[in-house]
C-alpha cells in the first residue's frame, strides 16, 4: 500500500513540475500544444514560442553576440557580426566598427560609416535570427545564427 502511494505521490509531482516549469526550448514549447489545433491556431503557437525562445538569445538577453549570417540570395555567401548592446559597439567582418543605433522587443539596429563600400546598416531580428543588409539603395536579406 506504501509503495502505491509512493508511485502515485511521484506520478503527481513529476507531472505537477512540468505544467509549473512549462518547456525549456521551442521544440518543446510547439509540441506540448500540437494536439486539437488548427493551422492557424499552430502559427499563433509558434510565434507566442518564438518569441519565449528567441533563435539569436544571447542577443535577447542583451548579451555581446557574436552571429554568421548566410545570405538568402547568394550561395556560401556569409558575414560575421558582433554585437554588444551594454556598450552599443558592432563589429562587421572583423574590421569595420559600428554603433548600435537602436534595440528594440526584437530587434537590433547597427550603423556603419566610412567603409570601402560606402554607410550600411544592418538590423538584425534576433527573434526570427534574421538580418536586413541596406547599403546605398541595395537590401540584402540574411538568416542568422549565433558562434562561439
Amino acid at each position: 500500500m506504501i509503495r502505491i502511494c509512493i508511485l502515485i505521490g511521484f506520478f503527481f509531482s513529476a507531472s505537477a513540475n512540468a505544467a509549473l516549469f512549462g518547456a525549456s526550448t521551442y521544440e518543446e514549447c510547439v509540441s506540448d500544444g500540437k494536439s486539437g489545433r488548427t493551422n492557424f491556431e499552430m502559427q499563433a503557437l509558434s510565434r507566442k514560442c518564438r518569441n519565449d525562445f528567441p533563435k539569436l538569445s544571447n542577443l535577447a538577453a542583451k548579451k555581446l553576440t557574436k552571429i554568421k549570417c548566410e545570405f538568402s540570395d547568394k550561395l556560401n555567401e556569409h558575414f560575421y557580426l558582433s554585437l554588444n548592446p551594454k556598450n552599443k559597439l558592432a563589429v562587421f567582418q572583423t574590421d569595420k566598427k559600428g554603433k548600435i543605433t537602436s534595440i528594440s522587443s526584437s530587434k537590433v539596429s547597427a550603423y556603419f560609416t566610412n567603409n570601402e563600400i560606402g554607410d550600411f546598416i544592418i538590423s538584425v531580428d534576433y527573434v526570427n535570427g534574421s538580418a536586413v543588409f541596406k547599403v546605398n539603395d541595395s537590401v540584402a536579406y540574411a538568416s542568422c545564427e549565433e558562434i562561439t
